[in-house]
């Protein structure tokens, strides 16, 4: 967990982000509109990227994507048969009351 000051960074780049990229509109825009020049526009939009690559540096990394191939045990436990016949977990209790299951975490009566 981050101490409160590094979150709080991290709101303000967050919200830079944006204010950035929709000043690289309006810079796109006014070249657009012939206010300024194309050699104008290059050397505003290269500040722009700069300043959008700085902020996208100091941005906390993402975590990584959940592999849900290692979900695959995990859920097959709430199914898996008892000695006695019966179904253990989720599946067993909804059996226990009669219900039909029709599909993953679905129970209908």
């Amino acid at each position: 967990m981050l101490p409160p000051a590094a979150r709080d960074n991290t709101a303000k780049r967050e919200a830079e982000l944006p204010r950035l990229k929709a000043r690289r509109a309006r810079l796109l825009d006014a070249m657009e509109d012939g206010l300024i020049d194309k050699t104008e526009f290059r050397i505003r939009a290269e500040k722009i990227q700069a300043a959008i690559r700085e902020v996208q540096a100091q941005m906390p990394a993402a975590p990584p994507p959940l592999d849900s191939r290692g979900l695959g045990g995990w859920s097959s436990s709430f199914s898996r048969p008892l000695p006695d016949g019966g179904v253990h977990g989720a599946a067993g209790h909804a059996q226990a009351r009669g219900e039909v299951i029709s599909g993953p975490g679905r129970c209908h009566s």
